[in-house]
């Protein structure tokens, strides 16, 4: 059920990809990976509650953003 998230820019928090792809289904997770210095890495991963909704996200593919940047998903 769970879904990878690339191209998060740096300004983009967990809650803001909670925000984005609750809009697709019940989002049960959502992690930002990070330096050891706090700052974000660039990707991360969302889970949704049923596999449905994770597959419904990955037939949009080239569509979501966030921040005004359009996420790489997988």
């Amino acid at each position: 059920n769970g879904i990878f998230v690339g191209r998060i820019g740096d300004e983009v928090d967990e809650s803001d990809l909670r925000r984005v792809f609750s809009q697709y289904g019940e989002v049960k997770e959502v992690k930002i990976v990070s330096h050891r210095s706090g700052i974000s890495k660039g990707y991360g991963f969302v889970t949704f509650e049923t596999a449905e909704d994770a597959m419904r996200v990955l037939s949009l593919r080239s569509g979501i953003r966030c921040r005004d940047r359009i996420l790489r998903i997988a």
